[in-house]
């Protein structure tokens, strides 16, 4: 089932920056998703609480600050702020600190929902989604001036995450809030949580702008745990950022009877929580009824379900964000439903439009109050040069790119990248099964099916194949499934041998007990049929070798390296080729039974399903390196960065106890920690440092040779 968005996409044929952002946003989603109910999981394991702000004391302010000690801000305060943000000057922590505490005792005085009031003579600006992009904020408020009892405004979420100015943003909106706190009206997003925040950026921008300040990102997460779900203007219109509960009875009553102080819920326990997912992650449909959201939480409510919501609550129209929309707003549900979204060329290369809605109260004669927008403005906002500024920056380094994507490395690109190393183990499955003669060869028509099936995302592969694929041409029939895989790998700068420490056990552990290799075989070789399956390997390794840890998924990638044949089981010699090296002298065993032309290089077996479990390790590590960071500040109380050994060790566990495609003996991660305390004097870790050291390797041939650069 597809949302309106989706539907739209493929009816008038939209740009393919445009299509493709709308379908990778989709399946970031549900990845962000799917991460965040593992940290949660995690969390339970390793039973430690994450933190909150709890302080209710007003931050004292110096007298020669640009705001007034109590903190009871006009308009010439909120103007300076944006002037001192736009000439690219420092904040201060503590006016930072001042400014979300005073928000946040403003937040904890509202209710769920606000009911608005837009009287004769007035208007009210709805915004969408910002996600930091400072220009687009600036540009509404220059558009449509400053708030006041005429000119009332809801921001309707999302203010953080993919943007480089999410504390610009957000601080911006608090301050016109605590300025005017009956004239403008903040909205929670799906994004003002915790776990989407440390996947996305949020927390990583918080971090980079205060380093060393204790307490800034769980003061921003305290006010935006308290931010209303929803508001209602002239008890006609509700706005809401997702969209309706998937429950038909749901009620006004039930959304202001929730309790809200909590992360957005991934994996709703109650009603209420249901309710809660529902208003911030559900998205509008054609079809009615209610479907599975394929963005993993949330709904897709048909024409059928607005219509009864509208009817049970009295309401006229809904509007809503939390889609991107090429033209920046969308119209559904016979004109009853309106998604607006703000955040104009999204990312800064979705090349969208962006939009705000415009209520008006009437002028007391002849205008009158509606329940529809008076006037509907789209723009493509123009960069600030604070903005200018950040692009530019980041082109240096090679994160955005404007213009052609195969030509730069842009978010676009290495959100792709991102997805083919996730998916990795998948996608190599399919390619080889669809490549039935083992030629290293699959059709570019089967190359785009597989992607699109195991990433669950419909894109114009045909495209996106020579962005991603380095040196291929719109000529070519074929692609060469090994050397697309193995363009994008993760290093992992290991000075101590983390890595090799774990493959030399298995190593080791193999032939345990036994004589030569092929009484090593016999004993894998549990039925005597000659061959070793998957299930026997795996059975063996956990009767024989008890302490060994290994998971089936690392068995799996051992038997598909020593599957030189590709029948899905270990002949002998393909055995004694992957673990002669383990008994040394015995080797001659071998030699005595099997006649040199059916023997493989012993290095070669080998080094190949070394290579195969090291870069299986290395590509979990690094796509789990967000719910590490997660545990990781969990433990870091101070937000220092560093974490003693014992802690380190049991963030570190938590991960493979919920992470089941690994398994890592206890010893070794021990070893891990006291080698990475060994770098300081103190004896604790720096973990951010730690997961700096895994990076993606991009492999391409230029002019005949191979060129290896980091992303």
């Amino acid at each position: 089932m597809a949302s309106v968005v989706e539907r739209e996409a493929s009816l008038q044929g939209p740009k393919d920056e445009f299509i493709i952002w709308s379908q990778v946003d989709y399946v970031d989603e549900a990845h962000v998703v799917k991460m965040a109910i593992f940290m949660k999981a995690m969390d339970m394991v390793s039973r430690v609480k994450q933190r909150t702000f709890l302080s209710h004391n007003i931050v004292n302010i110096p007298k020669d600050s640009m705001f007034p000690q109590n903190m009871k801000l006009q308009d010439e305060h909120c103007n300076a702020f944006i002037e001192h943000i736009l000439r690219r000057r420092k904040l201060h922590p503590y006016l930072v600190k001042a400014i979300l505490t005073t928000l946040l005792k403003i937040l904890r005085a509202e209710p769920n929902m606000n009911d608005i009031r837009v009287p004769p003579h007035s208007r009210c600006t709805v915004v969408g989604d910002t996600h930091g992009q400072l220009s687009d904020v600036v540009y509404i408020l220059k558009k449509q001036g400053p708030p006041s009892s005429v000119n009332l405004y809801v921001w309707n979420g999302d203010f953080v995450d993919r943007g480089p100015f999410g504390v610009e943003v957000f601080l911006i909106v608090a301050c016109l809030k605590i300025c005017k706190p009956n004239y403008v009206y903040l909205n929670r997003g799906n994004h003002e949580s915790a776990k989407y925040n440390i996947a996305y950026g949020f927390f990583e921008e918080v971090r980079s702008k205060f380093e060393g300040e204790a307490g800034v990102f769980d003061l921003f997460q305290s006010c935006f745990n308290q931010l209303p779900l929803a508001c209602r203007l002239n008890k006609d219109v509700l706005i809401v950022h997702g969209g309706l509960s998937r429950n038909p009875l749901t009620k006004i009553g039930h959304i202001r009877r929730i309790n809200r102080n909590m992360e957005v819920p991934n994996e709703p326990y109650t009603e209420e929580e249901q309710i809660m997912q529902d208003l911030l992650w559900s998205d509008p449909c054609l079809e009615k009824g209610v479907y599975r959201n394929p963005r993993g939480v949330g709904c897709l409510f048909g024409p059928d379900m607005t219509s009864k919501f509208l009817k049970t609550n009295q309401l006229k129209t809904i509007v809503r964000s939390h889609e991107c929309i090429e033209d920046g707003y969308m119209i559904c549900h016979n004109d009853t439903v309106y998604t607006v979204f703000s955040a104009s060329n999204y990312c800064g290369d979705a090349g969208n439009c962006g939009a705000f809605l415009v209520f008006s109260g009437g002028d007391g004669k002849e205008l009158v109050w509606n329940a529809r927008p008076l006037e509907i403005h789209t723009y493509m906002a123009p960069l600030v040069r604070v903005a200018l500024i950040a692009e530019e920056k980041q082109k240096e380094e090679g994160k955005v790119g404007r213009g052609d994507l195969s030509e730069q490395l842009s978010i676009l690109k290495k959100k792709l990248i991102d997805y083919v190393i996730r998916f990795h183990e998948p996608l190599e499955y399919q390619f080889t099964h669809a490549d039935i003669e083992s030629t290293g060869m699959v059709s570019v028509e089967t190359w785009g099916d597989i992607m699109e099936s195991v990433l669950h995302c419909k894109l114009p592969w045909d495209k996106i194949r020579r962005i991603l694929i380095p040196n291929s041409q719109n000529t070519d029939q074929t692609v060469d499934y090994w050397t697309f895989l193995n363009t994008y790998s993760v290093h992992f700068e290991d000075q101590h041998g983390f890595i090799g420490n774990i493959i030399d056990r298995i190593k080791e552990r193999v032939l345990v007990g036994c004589e030569n290799v092929m009484s090593g075989f016999a004993k894998f070789d549990e039925d005597g049929d000659g061959s070793i399956s998957p299930a026997e390997f795996y059975h063996v390794l956990h009767v024989h070798c008890p302490d060994l840890h290994v998971s089936k998924e690392q068995v799996d990638q051992i038997i598909r390296a020593i599957d030189k044949d590709g029948d899905g089981f270990v002949q002998f010699n393909e055995f004694s080729s992957a673990f002669a090296g383990g008994v040394g002298s015995k080797i001659s065993t071998i030699v005595d039974n099997v006649s040199s032309s059916e023997l493989i290089p012993v290095e070669e077996v080998a080094s190949h399903w070394e290579s195969r479990l090291k870069k299986q390790l290395l590509r979990m590590f690094y796509r789990q390196k967000s719910c590490l960071v997660h545990a990781f500040r969990a433990l870091d109380e101070s937000d220092s960065g560093l974490l003693s050994i014992k802690d380190f060790c049991r963030a570190i566990k938590a991960l493979l106890d919920v992470e089941r495609s690994v398994k890592i003996h206890d010893d070794t991660v021990s070893q891990l920690a006291k080698d990475m305390a060994s770098y300081r004097d103190d004896a604790t870790i720096n973990y951010r440092e730690f997961l700096s050291k895994f990076q993606v390797l991009i492999e391409e041939k230029k002019e005949g040779e191979l060129v290896v650069r980091k992303t």
